[in-house]
């Protein structure tokens, strides 16, 4: 037998004669070490010395840097990446290896095969003109492209405004934006008969934004604030294709719900050259933490074929099914029998990033969301017409707990950012940290829009208030997935029918998507309920983790060629079990050599019961739900009718007494949860009572003492 080792020159380093290298290859799916050889020792020689560009060198001035190599047998041959330890010692990265390190250094808007693209004109105001025209089309899908546009909101601020009329004003900066519902739905020269909107940057405009604690307008050019947002399996390309692999297998192109992901951007000014650089449609991480954020997500990595230059996207979930992705028989391989060493169950944790606004959640869990509210929730839409009063109200769109003060009024305490975790106190945790943002829904001014609240950032221009350069902070854009899904469907004449986008399979009136085909998407980026996460992508690993995942070691005679073929996604059968290839080690240049090979078991062990433990809680329509009367007694002499006294402005209100059943209560707010059946039929009454002031332009103040009652009532659906 022979060995060699060549650069990309084909130039070969001395070796002693039968040289043996040991190796190592690793499934991705338990290290990132990849597949790579112990340290090979050079001789010292003078071809190495400058095939290696004299590493041993004291006065060296550059840093050794790695070496593209191609290691040969007499039946085999496979490429790698040679990294230099010391001055004769190396070590060979084969497969994915070879790209960790760049990776982890290398930021996604760093990537040097990054394109751009023109819409075409001389000028640049022309350019921009082209670019508007281009990206209006791909919003309104007319024409295809590797991204989407939809509007974002950044960030909003509040400020309260006393005169001429008291109200608290709203900012918002949006990416994106397109045109409002108009004020005047009555009108029929003004109204949009649900046509498409239009992009507001096509105009040269005005913008009203909060910056340090100040109202101040903007006068922004034609183009500013638009961005489009990348899709995901565009990125994955580009990646890979700056390491010199083909992807030959992408479900993010290829699925039909997936190939709608995109990651989203805060650039304001990401077309105000007349040229899109992909550049800035990238979230400010490195390739790793992109690629992280994937496998957190949906249990997504990548398996490389150095030879071929091929790269398949696989699915944790579809490697733990048996022969999924096809199998490859090992009996005739054995030297010996295998062993297997048991391993104590663990539970699955799924982690939600919850750091923006409105994604907080009640409870870690959504069962026990469910649970503390008897499993009874309204499905509420924007187009229903449900009771006033019923103050605690769950939104299939976005799953939002509301908790009813005296007035009837309502705050939201509760997003559908749920965790996974069943808390089986007898099981260890493996937890999977999802570092992309939860990206709630929410309302802009009569519209919803996904709330990306990292705030903007410029690539290409300054901001000048009032004649001054506004020097705003850095504000990166971290990871975060939605589907772009394209135009709604919407027909109604009260609003327009824009284009939007979620983490959610449900549009924004709470119905489920539908493809062309009228097929309904069934995967949601939240972690719970039927279509979430856990269900779609983890609940095959959480399976493996409690009632499987035992190691097994086998000796088995592979040549160098099984091994450099074998793939590591596909399931191993010995002894007619189903096993998933975990690492072979093994020897080059070595007559006979014999592998040493771990696996882990597919199989599940009884007894189980995964209809239980992996049970995906539901709840029912809410039955009951409290109504009110109120009975509000003004402090003067002057009499005012119910109807003139709620159009005062309501200042200093203060909540006096709360009784239930005749029995009085500490005077603090209470969670005004959906009425129990034992609560409806004892007709359980609650009284809150109030002082409050009120007040009128001409300034006219007034104390007022309101008594609301609250009664269990049937929701008549």
């Amino acid at each position: 037998m022979s060995l060699k080792i060549k650069n990309k020159n084909g130039e070969i380093f001395d070796l002693p004669v039968d040289y043996v290298i040991e190796a190592e290859k690793n499934n991705p799916l338990f290290t990132n070490k990849g597949s790579k050889t112990v340290p090979i020792h050079f001789p010292d020689t003078n071809n190495n010395r400058k095939l290696l560009n004299n590493t041993n060198r004291l006065d060296k001035a550059e840093r050794p840097e790695p070496i593209p190599v191609v290691v040969e047998t007499d039946a085999s041959q496979q490429s790698g990446l040679m990294v230099i330890n010391s001055g004769f010692n190396a070590g060979i990265g084969f497969d994915e290896s070879e790209m960790y390190n760049r990776m982890s250094s290398m930021l996604l808007k760093d990537l040097p095969n990054l394109p751009s693209f023109s819409a075409g004109g001389s000028t640049t105001s022309a350019r921009v003109n082209s670019m508007l025209s281009h990206l209006t089309a791909v919003m309104k899908e007319q024409i295809e492209a590797d991204y989407f546009v939809f509007p974002v909101c950044l960030d909003y601020q509040s400020k309260f405004v006393p005169e001429p009329v008291s109200e608290l004003k709203k900012y918002y900066i949006i990416l994106n934006e397109v045109e409002r519902v108009v004020e005047n739905p009555e009108d029929p020269n003004n109204w949009p008969h649900g046509r498409m909107a239009e992009l507001l940057a096509l105009n040269h405009r005005t913008l009203s934004w909060y910056i340090d604690g100040e109202e101040v307008y903007l006068d922004v050019p034609k183009g500013y604030g638009v961005s489009p947002f990348i899709k995901v399996y565009r990125i994955l390309e580009l990646i890979f294709d700056h390491f010199g692999f083909i992807i030959d297998d992408n479900p993010f192109k290829d699925h039909r719900q997936l190939k709608k992901l995109v990651v989203l951007n805060n650039t304001m000014d990401a077309i105000l050259t007349g040229t899109l650089y992909y550049k800035d449609m990238m979230p400010d991480i490195t390739i790793k933490s992109f690629l992280d954020g994937l496998y957190n997500k949906f249990g997504m990595q990548y398996s490389l074929n150095s030879n071929a230059r091929t790269v398949s996207l696989k699915f944790l979930k579809d490697t733990l099914i048996p022969m999924k992705l096809g199998s490859v028989g090992l009996d005739n391989f054995k030297t010996e029998e295998p062993t297997i060493t048991y391993s104590s169950p663990k539970q699955l944790k799924l982690i939600a990033n919850r750091e923006l606004d409105k994604t907080k959640t009640l409870f870690d869990t959504y069962e026990e969301f469910l649970q503390a509210n008897n499993h009874e929730f309204t499905e509420v839409k924007w187009s229903d017409n449900t009771p006033v009063a019923v103050t605690s109200r769950f939104q299939t769109f976005w799953s939002r707990y509301f908790i009813g003060d005296a007035l009837g009024t309502q705050s939201s305490f509760s997003s559908d950012f749920f965790d996974w975790d069943k808390k089986d106190p007898e099981l260890d945790y493996e937890e999977i940290k999802m570092d992309d943002l939860c990206v709630p829904l929410d309302s802009v001014l009569g519209q919803i829009y996904p709330h990306y609240l990292v705030n903007y950032k410029h690539a290409y221009s300054d901001i000048n208030v009032s004649g001054e350069l506004f020097v705003p902070e850095v504000n990166p854009a971290k990871l975060a997935f939605v589907f772009g899904w394209g135009k709604t469907n919407r027909s109604g004449n009260f609003v327009f029918n824009y284009y939007f986008a979620s983490q959610i399979n449900r549009d924004e009136n709470g119905d489920f998507i539908y493809d062309q085909a009228g097929e309904k998407y069934d995967i949601s980026l939240t972690i719970n309920r039927e279509d979430g996460l856990f269900n779609r992508f983890w609940k095959e690993y959480d399976a493996f983790l409690r009632y499987s995942n035992f190691e097994v070691k086998c000796k088995l005679k592979l040549s160098d060629a099984d091994i450099f073929n074998f793939d590591m996604f596909k399931t191993a059968i010995i002894n007619n079990q189903p096993l998933l290839p975990k690492q072979i080690k093994y020897k080059l240049n070595q007559e006979d050599a014999i592998t040493e090979c771990t696996f882990q078991t597919l199989r599940l062990y009884e007894p189980y019961n995964l209809e239980e433990e992996q049970k995906i809680p539901v709840y029912i329509s809410q039955k009951y739900y409290w109504s009110w009367t109120d009975v509000k007694v003004p402090n003067t002499e002057q009499e005012w009718t119910d109807e003139e006294i709620e159009y005062w402005i309501i200042s200093g209100q203060t909540l006096k007494e709360i009784i239930i059943d005749e029995v009085p209560y500490p005077t603090k707010q209470i969670a005004m949860l959906p009425p129990t059946e034992e609560q409806f039929q004892n007709q359980e009454h609650r009284v809150f009572i109030y002082d409050y002031v009120i007040f009128r332009l001409p300034i006219i103040t007034v104390q007022i003492r309101q008594t609301v009652t609250y009664v269990p009532a049937i929701i008549n659906y």
